[in-house]
């Protein structure tokens, strides 16, 4: 499967096209965390 890989360049491109978009998903999940973590912070700091 590794060499179908390396010699096809329709195989790679599919291969790139799957990480691009995993890289993505990783990222938007990370800005969500973000955004849920300023909200419990800014929530404990309007409590004080």
């Amino acid at each position: 499967i590794v060499a179908y890989v390396l010699t096809n360049p329709k195989a790679q491109e599919c291969v790139f096209k799957a990480i691009i978009k995993g890289g993505e998903l990783i990222n938007a999940g990370i800005e969500e965390l973000k955004e849920r973590f300023e909200d419990v912070k800014a929530e404990l700091d309007s409590q004080k």
